[in-house]
């Protein structure tokens, strides 16, 4: 029987919530440099890994822990 984990674990195990503090342009590795995506100052998502870490060592982002619903008191019922 195949898990689900075993199936998606890697991809969730390759992503960091990040907070931008200064603009960003990420180059994929997987394009060969082909590709650029642009992240604004401000910006608070979630990325790649490699994306995160890249952003991280040029001081332009800070990772965040958590995730944004649970700032909220109780996110499940939509109550703030």
């Amino acid at each position: 029987m195949i898990v689900f984990s075993q199936i998606f674990g890697a991809a969730f195990d390759a992503v960091a919530r990040v907070r931008f503090l200064e603009d960003f342009d990420y180059r994929p590795s997987a394009f060969c440099g082909r590709v650029d995506i642009a992240y604004l100052a401000g910006m608070e998502l979630p990325v790649k890994r490699e994306c995160a870490d890249a952003a991280i060592a040029a001081g332009k982002a800070v990772e965040i822990k958590g995730h944004r619903r649970d700032e909220r008191k109780d996110w499940r019922r939509g109550v703030e």
